[in-house]
């Protein structure tokens, strides 16, 4: 069956019914997103030069007010731009070409999102090297302190899949913060490659470009199959995704971007996969089809990866019900009968390709599994009532992220408008039932929401969190797939109310009366945000009124739209439907996309690390004796260590290595302390003690005449070692590399 050619439905501002009303609010949206981009500049500023300056700090100047000219001048001339019918059409039609020259110039120029600026000050430099805007974060030390060091360590190994670099010994690198390397599993990793094609800086740029762009395209061609072609609420659906806090703020580490990535690719593949007629065409999707299901089993983080196999895997399900249903019961075999064959060989080649990377490490596997943390956890729900903050809270982290518990990174989540999608969605169903055919997109989106709300608020007897796999899974990390489906439930909603009201001409009730209750439903739900806020996030609503007024305008102007699409009379709808109302759903959007862009800093270049005087140093030494052994005080400094090729025994240990440990633990008294993914501090003392101050952290405290048996010939320290100096061990001042002391140890 031939599918037919997607077309825009064109929109034209002049033409509009209603030119003036989106006129004001995207005057009301450019002026929110100045504000958002002015706080980031201020703050930012602050934490380079020491100075409060700027509109959140209520001190205004002419540059305040001319880079606020600026910023609104840019958001409001893009809001008009990208609302015309022409540009529109040329965005949607060129869409993989503009992305592909957009990549090539931010790879070409090396920018990225990552805080690598932050080990500036760590080594005693300049900080902020090449942050262009923003602030890096230190609360994101998974992305700047580990896996970019791990990433850029890989070059002096010549890429190897089994690194001498990290912990000092041999290393899997191709599973537990998996890095770029020769392997087979590297097949399944496409956002690595540009660190083997472009070296260091460059990969770090494509790593974090790449995965953005990808995200947002196919995000949005998934959203165009969920809401039935309606281009203006996918590409909203997929800013709301793309530009999520919760992305945003762990979007280089546990594969967060992968999963959608992968995820919304898999149904896509299994979409076109029934669809496609030439066995060409056939072969190419079944080898997406398995290529992206090896990669999405690799991603190998079964907190988020779990519950979002429910959710993906229900989404399948509507894909082959919706396809079923659309050919009819007798053409379905002889559809099956064709694709069988080209789908059995893909996914085979898949299997052994994954059979093959997995043997390859499961030795580093098995250690994993049996370690104390993370292998050994198991859960069974319950407790995400207190989780449920008002998602729109979080889009306020990057202005004050200390307001928010445990952390800003734990507490972020999507700007989903929760609960307004489910209510939303609930009532869509109904009045689907009542037309006599409920929503199978609906019906599906809301089972893996049912599992998932039900295990996280109530929980599950063991056996059947074990049976359901949810016991890998803390409620805490069911925010991002239940925060998923909220998203894709109001974006079906949208469309599905959009849909009916084209074929309905009644005009049920007074077009004053639905302003009046719409006017309503969104001050009630802005008061019950501030609210919420005021309870369950104090500290943020204490801080500042700025934050007060941000909640109030950002709620008001992301809620406004969806509830006049679902309150404007049937006849007033059906003229205007879907140019306006997809237009203000936009322009909303905007305010997301802004917000998310404002997490994470415009980072130029990897040359606080890369260029580090005091690495520099270091360097020099790995030169003259690269097979040397390195200690560092602490994991931090282990980490900076290894990106100059220095194998280092205090370098995150991402499995352990207990044969070195139980060298100076004989009797095992401390093997569950060690036997574990830990960052390191160490230091001399009398005698040798393991502690867990935090379940990934060990603090050890070593008699001098135990180092030996590290097998450690250096030792990179910002204290004077030599007083730990013993008749058998003495600590040698060997050079100097910025405000550390590298001691050569010397045993007899």
């Amino acid at each position: 069956m031939k599918e037919k050619p997607m077309q825009m439905k064109a929109f034209s501002l002049q033409k509009s019914v209603r030119p003036y009303g989106y006129l004001a609010f995207s005057l009301l949206v450019a002026l929110l997103c100045t504000l958002y981009l002015e706080f980031t500049y201020d703050l930012s500023f602050l934490a380079q030069t020491g100075d409060a300056a700027g509109v959140f700090f209520r001190s205004f100047s002419v540059s305040t007010a001319l880079r606020m000219g600026l910023f609104f001048f840019v958001t409001f001339s893009l809001l008009m731009l990208t609302v015309s019918s022409r540009v529109a059409e040329t965005i949607v039609k060129h869409r993989y070409l503009l992305s592909a020259i957009l990549l090539c110039v931010l790879v070409l120029f090396e920018i990225s999102g990552s805080s690598i600026a932050l080990w500036g000050p760590r080594l005693g430099e300049d900080s902020f090297n090449g942050t262009l805007f923003g602030r890096p974060w230190p609360y994101r030390s998974d992305e700047w302190s580990v896996f970019t060091p791990f990433a850029f360590s890989q070059s002096y190994t010549g890429n190897n899949a089994i690194s001498e670099v990290i912990r000092g010994c041999p290393t899997d690198v191709t599973m537990v913060y998996a890095q770029p390397s020769w392997s087979v599993a590297t097949l399944f990793r496409p956002f690595l490659w540009g660190f083997l094609a472009f070296g260091a800086s460059r990969g770090l740029s494509f790593f974090w470009c790449a995965r953005a762009i990808v995200l947002v395209l196919t995000t949005y061609e998934c959203m165009i199959l969920v809401t039935n072609r309606r281009r203006r609420i996918a590409a909203y659906a997929a800013i709301l995704i793309g530009f999520a806090p919760i992305i945003e703020w762990w979007f280089a580490v546990n594969g967060t971007a992968e999963l959608f990535i992968f995820g919304q690719g898999l149904v896509l593949s299994l979409h076109h996969v029934l669809r496609a007629r030439r066995f060409r065409s056939q072969f190419g999707w079944s080898a997406l089809l398995s290529w992206l299901l090896g990669c999405y089993a690799l991603i190998i983080y079964p907190s988020w990866q779990i519950p979002l196999v429910y959710v993906f895997g229900f989404m399948g399900v509507a894909v082959l019900y919706l396809w079923a249903k659309e050919v009819g019961p007798g053409k379905r075999m002889p559809v099956i009968r064709d694709v069988a064959l080209p789908l059995i060989v893909c996914l085979e080649v898949a299997a052994i390709l994954l059979g093959i990377s997995l043997a390859n490490s499961w030795e580093a596997i098995q250690t994993v599994m049996h370690t104390s943390y993370p292998g050994s956890r198991f859960f069974t729900g319950g407790g995400l009532f207190p989780l449920l903050v008002n998602p729109l809270v979080s889009m306020l982290a990057p202005f004050w992220p200390e307001a928010y518990a445990p952390n800003v990174c734990e507490a972020s989540a999507f700007a989903s408008l929760f609960p307004l999608g489910i209510i939303l969605a609930v009532c869509t169903l109904i009045y689907s039932l009542r037309k006599g055919h409920a929503d199978t997109w609906i019906i599906c989106l809301l089972v893996p929401y049912a599992i998932l709300f039900s295990y996280g608020a109530f929980g599950f007897p063991s056996a059947l969190a074990k049976f359901t796999l949810l016991g890998n899974v803390q409620t805490g990390r069911l925010t991002l797939a239940l925060g998923y489906l909220d998203v894709v439930l109001l974006a079906r909603s949208l469309a599905y109310v959009q849909d009916a009201s084209r074929h309905s001409y009644t005009h049920t009730k007074s077009p004053l009366m639905l302003r009046v209750i719409s006017i309503g439903i969104v001050a009630a739900i802005v008061a019950g945000t501030i609210a919420f806020a005021t309870i369950q996030v104090p500290d943020l609503m204490r801080q500042s009124r700025w934050a007060f007024l941000l909640l109030a305008t950002t709620t008001a102007v992301l809620v406004a739209p969806v509830i006049a699409v679902f309150a404007k009379s049937r006849r007033y709808e059906a003229r205007e439907t879907p140019s306006l109302s997809g237009a203000f759903l936009l322009a909303s959007a905007a305010v997301v996309l802004v917000s998310g862009m404002c997490v994470n800093p415009l980072q130029r270049g990897a040359d606080a690390l890369l260029q580090s005087d005091t690495l520099k140093a270091v360097e020099q030494i790995v030169q003259e004796d690269p097979d040397a052994i390195w200690i560092t005080d602490s994991s931090d400094y282990g980490q900076a260590t290894i990106t100059v090729g220095a194998r280092t025994i205090t370098s995150v240990n991402v499995y352990p290595n207990l044969e070195r440990w139980r060298a100076i633990d004989t009797d095992g008294a401390y093997l569950n302390t060690y036997n574990r993914y830990v960052h390191i501090q160490i230091a001399p003392d009398t005698t040798t003690t393991f502690v867990n101050p935090y379940a990934d952290s060990l603090k050890i405290t070593i008699a001098p005449d135990e180092v030996p048996k590290l097998g450690a010939t250096y030792w990179l320290s910002l204290n004077d070692l030599s007083q730990w100096d013993t008749a058998r061990t003495q600590f040698v001042p060997f050079a100097t590399a910025g405000p550390f002391t590298v001691h050569r140890i010397v045993s007899q």
